[in-house]
């Protein structure tokens, strides 16, 4: 697979045929194997396996290629790069003018052109699905590659070579952060991750058609629902969008099931403190021992939260989940858990409303068995005394 693989490069031909997509690069040398983790992975795993490498060409070497729909050429690099610059270049996709590309050895890379023109119908889909915006921020959006890719590719099927080395490609990435500028009638984005930018987004690319190079109409897999979509974001971005993320699926009315809450306990402190209180309004008191665990570590706020869920959840926990509260709490290093186990009542569990409009309905149902039990047992005996009455006038 790695042989006719150029990841890359095909994920741009996916952008559409009205004008050609092409690639051109200048990567600095590395005998020792010191260039960003992906972008060596991307030598190695990828360039090197395919048959236009030159055979007496390194695999440490300085190498410049092209690419084009049609065409893929690689050749030692006679371009002398600046010391701590891994990656020089220019790419171009349909509706916009060539974009320069220079990645520094430490994954620090920018992306220059010329301001206006538009993005290719796949990529301005990709960038709403993602929550991705080209206008500035006040906090540089972060994202997990691998978590993102895995949305976006959709299941595979167990062994399948091609999605295992998009995932080797996105986990080498990590995660990227990026940020936007304007000026002087130019337009920038500068990010960074293990591979740079345009490593990440082709990637990113790539995984919404799979192998093959389809029109922009296709799509292997795409979050569609309004829960896929903010379950995507709750899972891949690593910044405020993820909290937003969390609190849009909490409020939604058909939003996350159990194990989605669940897991993002284990996310940053927004997502934390949503799921919390998506649990406790839910009347989740299974899930308390989780929540409880979750707040090990994390900071006042969710501790705090913690301890209102114990408060509000606990008279309605069964034994066995107050069993399990106690374990957590035995383990845990949070002062005020102690403290308000300590004051929490042992009686027996106390229905929740809907628990006690089951339990009447269930006791009246009971009564009006018994009611009619012994309504029989009356008329039966009163037919047997009119039978022995009969017989004995006869």
């Amino acid at each position: 697979m790695p042989g006719r693989l150029w990841l890359p490069t095909l994920a741009l031909c996916t952008l559409g045929a009205q004008e050609p997509a092409w690639v051109q690069l200048a990567l600095a040398g590395d005998p020792g194997n010191s260039s960003p983790p992906a972008l060596a992975w991307l030598r190695h795993d990828v360039l090197c396996q395919r048959p236009e490498w030159p055979a007496e060409l390194p695999a440490g070497a300085a190498i410049a290629f092209r690419w084009t729909p049609t065409s893929l050429r690689i050749w030692r690099s006679q371009v002398l790069l600046p010391e701590g610059v891994a990656m020089v270049g220019e790419f171009a996709v349909p509706g916009r003018e060539p974009i320069r590309v220079a990645c520094e050895q430490d994954g620090v890379e920018e992306w220059t052109c010329t301001a206006g023109g538009t993005l290719p119908e796949r990529l301005r889909r990709l960038a709403h699905l993602l929550g991705v915006s080209v206008t500035a921020t006040a906090t540089p959006p972060t994202l997990d590659l691998a978590a993102a890719l895995g949305n976006l590719a959709g299941p595979a099927a167990v062994g399948d070579p091609f999605r295992e080395l998009l995932q080797q490609g996105a986990t080498s990435c990590g995660e990227l952060t990026w940020s936007t500028w304007s000026r002087n009638g130019e337009f920038g984005v500068r990010g960074r991750s293990d591979g740079g930018l345009l490593l990440p987004a082709s990637l990113l690319l790539l995984a919404t058609v799979g192998e093959a190079t389809i029109d922009d109409t296709f799509w292997q897999s795409a979050p569609t629902t309004f829960v896929e979509r903010w379950s995507m974001r709750a899972y891949s971005r690593r910044d405020g969008d993820r909290a937003e993320a969390t609190r849009q699926l909490v409020r939604s009315d058909n939003g996350p099931d159990r194990e989605t809450l669940l897991d993002m306990l284990h996310a940053d402190e927004g997502s934390r403190l949503a799921a919390i209180d998506a649990l406790v309004r839910r009347g989740d008191q299974d899930t308390l021992p989780a929540i409880i665990r979750a707040a090990e570590g994390s900071s006042d706020l969710v501790a705090g939260a913690a301890v209102d869920a114990m408060e509000s959840l606990w008279p309605h926990a069964r034994n066995v989940t107050r069993a399990s509260v106690r374990k957590a709490v035995s383990q845990s290093t949070i002062a005020a858990l102690h403290e308000r186990l300590a004051r929490l009542p042992t009686a027996a569990p106390r229905l929740r409303p809907e628990d006690s409009t089951a339990e009447r309905s269930h006791a009246w149902r009971m009564r009006l068995l018994i009611g009619l039990l012994i309504l029989s047992v009356c008329l039966h005996g009163l037919w047997r005394r009119e039978c022995a009455r009969l017989a004995a006038d006869g």
